[in-house]
């Protein structure tokens, strides 16, 4: 008679040299089946499920840095928008503005509101310094430039405006630096502009302070320095000026 022994897992009574009981099909001899048979079964799935986890890791981590990116780039752009916000609706390039800054009118007498009784056409050589002076050919410039009793023309503006600042009149240096800013009556030069804004500046006109500030902060017609930004702008804003007290609180150095 054979020998016989309980299977360990259900209890049934199997033949002793039995491997697999065959009343609960379990195997006997695990050390030997467990790398047989049921490791090919188990170890593909945790390796899957290793895999997908892996997988989800990389699409969250994707998506992170995509957003990082995105609201970097929306953060720079918005910073850049409430700097024009705040100071000029134009490239950033300032100039007087006689509604919110009354002391202009003090400061150079030649914006009036009416057209100057003289004007000599920009088409001869008669207009030079000895026949006018600096305040009418700013006046001049200005009511061309902005159509004040007479056609608005860039140009006529430009040449008067030209005119003033070869007397190296402040006020004159900042309106045709903005003429080559924007490119009004000229082709548009940075380069040249920045010039005339450092010359104003330094002469200690606050509009030009504000305006070389903005071009060495982006490198517009400069090199982009914008400790020297910084240091103008604060120039300009000492001396009152409220668009630039309102660019420096945005720029982040008050």
């Amino acid at each position: 008679m054979e020998e016989k022994k309980l299977c360990p897992y259900c209890g049934e009574e199997i033949l002793a040299v039995a491997k697999k009981c065959k009343h609960c099909g379990e195997w006997l001899d695990k050390e030997e089946n467990v790398e047989t048979r049921i490791e090919p079964q188990y170890i593909p799935e945790k390796k899957q499920a290793f895999k997908k986890w892996w997988i989800a890791v990389l699409i969250i981590l994707a998506v992170v840095i995509g957003l990082f990116v995105v609201l970097s780039k929306h953060q720079g752009k918005t910073d850049k928008d409430l700097l024009v916000e705040k100071t000029d609706p134009v490239i950033n390039f300032a100039e007087p503005d006689e509604e919110d800054d009354a002391a202009y009118q003090n400061e150079d007498k030649s914006h009036s509101q009416s057209a100057p009784k003289v004007i000599v056409s920009p088409k001869t050589d008669e207009v030079t310094t000895d026949n006018y002076d600096t305040e009418e050919l700013l006046s001049l410039g200005e009511s061309y430039e902005k159509g004040i009793g007479v056609e608005e023309d860039h140009e006529t503006a430009f040449f008067y405006y030209e005119k003033a600042a070869k007397t190296g009149n402040p006020s004159a240096l900042n309106k045709l630096g903005n003429m080559y800013a924007q490119g009004k009556g000229c082709s548009k030069n940075t380069t040249k502009a920045a010039n005339y804004y450092l010359k104003a500046a330094e002469k200690g006109n606050k509009y030009a302070q504000h305006n070389i500030a903005f071009c060495y902060w982006d490198g517009n017609g400069v090199e982009k320095d914008r400790e020297k930004a910084v240091m103008w702008m604060r120039r300009s804003a000492a001396q009152g000026y409220e668009k630039a007290i309102k660019a420096l609180k945005i720029m982040g150095v008050e």
